[in-house]
């Protein structure tokens, strides 16, 4: 088949910022740019016009429904449109699929930490995403896990056969595969000439109060200040309190306004190192962007986050502050080893991560469930 027709769930694309959003977005791009003679139909129930849609607006079809009952649009009304459309194929890109569909589906998951880490989530939350991935996994036809760790839990949880899932690594923003002269303004951060940054929603599975309790285990003549890109909410206000108690002000900048993808990107490379103490990811993101940033990181020896650092990243064994707080010493005082793991990190996230690579990998695996239904 030469052209294909491929359908979208698309409402994280249009209505997510970050997480969800800027996986749908970067994969639907690429598959754009690099196959544009296929048809691309996008169907949502939101559209977010504070984000960076609209690209997608004019390049595909957009199938956007407004009204009532959108939940049942998207899980019954969307596998009949598909029909009427004549797709040859539908992906849902995050967790869900609609139900019904007579052409090949393809549900991405991307993981299942409601299953690692139960009681960081509410009960009922935790029995939606269960029914949602149950069904998803069973109704598909091909499953993409995002790293080796998301197919082995879905081995592990739902006793999924192994050659129904294939891993296709999450891409990044094409923005940060170029390296560009000039570097996008962000002086209105008000940011420290150095500094160390971690990035990712505020919240205790991300750890980002270690990152803290290490801070202050090291001596002021020998720290530099922390910055800090996310939003939370109880999770920020724990780490405000203990930032009051142990007086940390000077050192702690917090970044909660929104940052276009360059402004990010300028962030990462201004940053000494990134920080990155996760219990458990499905991927990691936040540490691709950082080493394709040429950016050295710290992050948790756990999950999927070895898949994204790769050879040279400092690995933690042991998520305790002393561990954190000498490798952020280490770092600080050697700066050969930096840019060491600087270059590094830069080749591996390029040879592992390129988009080229990684949207190749996912047009087979269209083509390949196609076959399955001829």
């Amino acid at each position: 088949m030469e052209k294909m027709h491929i359908g979208y769930d698309a409402k994280r694309l249009y209505s997510n910022s970050s997480g969800l959003g800027n996986y749908s977005r970067t994969l639907v791009r690429n598959m754009m740019t690099l196959f544009p003679d296929n048809e691309y139909s996008l169907f949502t129930t939101k559209k977010n016009p504070d984000l960076e849609t609209s690209y997608f607006d004019h390049q595909a079809n957009v199938i956007h429904y407004n009204g009532v009952l959108s939940g049942a649009w998207r899980t019954i009304r969307i596998a009949q449109k598909t029909n009427e459309m004549g797709l040859h194929l539908f992906h849902g890109l995050s967790n869900e699929i609609p139900l019904g569909l007579d052409i090949p589906a393809i549900v991405t998951i991307h993981d299942v930490i409601f299953k690692h880490l139960p009681t960081t989530y509410k009960p009922w939350d935790r029995w939606i995403y269960n029914q949602k991935t149950t069904i998803a996994c069973n109704e598909a036809d091909k499953i993409i896990a995002i790293s080796q760790q998301t197919k082995r839990d879905l081995l592990q949880y739902y006793q999924i056969p192994e050659d129904k899932i294939e891993v296709v690594y999450q891409s990044v923003d094409p923005i940060f595969y170029v390296m560009e002269s000039e570097t996008t303004n962000i002086q209105h951060l008000q940011l420290p000439d150095k500094f160390m940054l971690t990035v990712g929603n505020l919240e205790e599975r991300k750890n980002q109060l270690l990152i803290l309790e290490a801070m202050g285990q090291i001596p002021k003549s020998e720290r530099i200040p922390l910055v800090i890109v996310g939003k939370g909410k109880g999770y920020h206000q724990r780490m405000l309190e203990y930032i009051e108690q142990h007086q940390l002000h000077e050192w702690v900048h917090f970044v909660q306004d929104y940052l276009s993808t360059a402004e990010l990107k300028s962030v990462y490379e201004a940053a000494n190192m990134m920080i990155y103490p996760s219990s458990f990811e499905g991927f990691g993101l936040p540490v691709v962007e950082a080493l394709l940033s040429r950016t050295p990181v710290i992050t948790n020896r756990a999950a999927s986050l070895p898949e994204a650092g790769g050879p040279d990243t400092c690995y933690l064994d042991v998520l305790e502050a002393s561990h954190l707080a000498e490798a952020i010493l280490k770092l600080t005082k050697d700066k050969k080893l930096c840019d060491h793991m600087a270059e590094k990190g830069y080749q591996y996230a390029m040879n592992e991560f390129h988009p080229n690579l990684l949207t190749r990998q996912l047009l087979k695996v269209y083509k390949d469930t196609i076959r399955l239904h001829e």
